[in-house]
């Protein structure tokens, strides 16, 4: 698998799953006392309460982290179908829209592509979450679909801190990552499940100026 040692990322994949299954299971039990206490007859007060709303936003946050986390690393096969890759990404990204950003979508007519639509909106997300990340006050996010000879070709690209050469170098290998409290999988899932669409998905960044992910794609 291009740009991707199996060996590692198998090893990864047993680790990943064996670590959300026993953490699924501890924010569970968390899940169920935090219930338990916010449902019993005490007269809390409106600080208190606050707080309880916050801790339940936080465990089902954590939760779908760690779902997310044990479906990633599982990645078996695709349902594969052909899809207009610009109508699906206005769709998908209306889902996401944020009074922070703004989506600039600029997409060809009737370009297709065959791609597994909750795999392919997953690897949207990732990139659009990182874009998020780099740019903390809000800003464009600009995405580009057009067409160049036998390739689909997809381009997000954000204006916020952008990657140093290291950071550009290894940011698709398992693993490696510059946030806090982060595994570093996100884009290597990415990675994988675009190469098992026989695609291919580069970077470009340019510090304090942004970033800019390609995908490509087969077109139909």
């Amino acid at each position: 698998m291009e740009g991707i040692n199996q060996e590692k990322f198998s090893a990864i994949n047993k680790f990943s799953s064996f670590v959300s299954h026993e953490l699924k299971n501890s924010i569970t039990v968390i899940k169920n006392a935090a219930y338990y206490l916010e449902n019993s007859k005490n007269n809390y007060n409106k600080n208190q309460k606050k707080m309880f709303a916050f801790l339940n936003k936080e465990i089902n946050r954590a939760y779908s982290k760690i779902v997310l986390l044990l479906d990633d690393t599982r990645i078996k096969y695709l349902n594969v179908q052909s899809v207009n890759i610009g109508d699906f990404l206005k769709k998908a990204l209306a889902k996401h829209n944020d009074s922070k950003f703004n989506f600039k979508i600029n997409a060809e007519s009737n370009i297709r592509a065959n791609i597994d639509k909750n795999r392919f909106h997953q690897v949207i997300l990732i990139i659009i979450d990182n874009a998020k990340d780099a740019m903390p006050y809000g800003g464009d996010i600009l995405v580009k679909v057009y067409s160049l000879k036998s390739k689909a070709i997809v381009e997000i690209k954000d204006f916020g801190y952008g990657m140093n050469k290291e950071t550009l170098k290894n940011c698709f290998d398992p693993l490696f990552t510059t946030k806090k409290f982060q595994l570093g999988m996100s884009l290597t899932v990415a990675k994988q499940i675009i190469l098992m669409l026989d695609g291919k998905i580069t970077a470009k960044s340019v510090l304090n100026k942004g970033s800019k992910f390609s995908i490509e794609l087969p077109k139909v």
